[in-house]
């Protein structure tokens, strides 16, 4: 069985990876399809924006998954997309957010109509292919609080004694580095601190 979280961005998803990793899958973050397809027989449990545009296709190619569908507050989900979008849209764009964007919603600059009308047939469309397949869908508002009291009987699963967790905070995301930034960083400072230990070396 797979289990696939089909939600929009930050509604979560990390959260729930993690969550379904202290439950005992093994859970990827998903960046794009490729990652996906290359992982698909190595992992149990899959969450980020890109499944949301191909879960259909993932309910034909995986019969009786589990799909979750993370959702979050229009309004409050909106202002964390507007502020995500205006602080990664340029790195992002190189690392294929901007095709994942364009395949989710339709446009890769942040409208708040725009985003509006597709938040909401996202969960209309979801709700519509699922219908009548309670089993097989779960809708789950980790940012309102909700978590393992519904996940754990969704997946048959014991609720844990530890605390559901909570990861990718808005300070989270705004104040650390992106990933590029971070490994160009630590390539900067290994090379100069090599070519301060060969001056050193040739100056004795």
């Amino acid at each position: 069985m797979k289990i696939f979280c089909i939600g929009l961005s930050r509604s979560g998803s990390m959260t729930l990876n993690k969550a379904l990793e202290l439950l005992g899958y093994r859970s990827l973050f998903v960046l794009d399809y490729k990652q996906l397809e290359d992982n698909l027989s190595e992992y149990d449990a899959f969450t980020h924006t890109p499944l949301a545009a191909i879960y259909k296709e993932l309910d034909n190619r995986f019969p009786n998954s589990k799909f979750i569908l993370n959702i979050r507050e229009r309004e409050s989900w909106l202002r964390s997309v507007k502020r995500q979008w205006e602080a990664t849209h340029s790195n992002d764009s190189e690392e294929g957010g901007r095709e994942i964007r364009l395949r989710v919603y339709g446009t890769d600059k942040f409208d708040h109509d725009t985003l509006g009308r597709a938040y909401d047939q996202h969960r209309e469309d979801v709700s519509q292919h699922f219908k009548d397949r309670n089993q097989s869908l779960l809708i789950l508002d980790v940012c309102g609080g909700e978590g393992f009291e519904k996940l754990c009987p969704f997946l048959g699963k014991s609720i844990p004694s530890h605390q559901f967790p909570h990861q990718n905070s808005a300070l989270d995301t705004f104040e650390r580095p992106s990933q590029k930034i971070r490994q160009f960083l630590i390539r900067h400072l290994k090379a100069r601190k090599i070519k301060q230990f060969l001056t050193h070396l040739f100056q004795r």
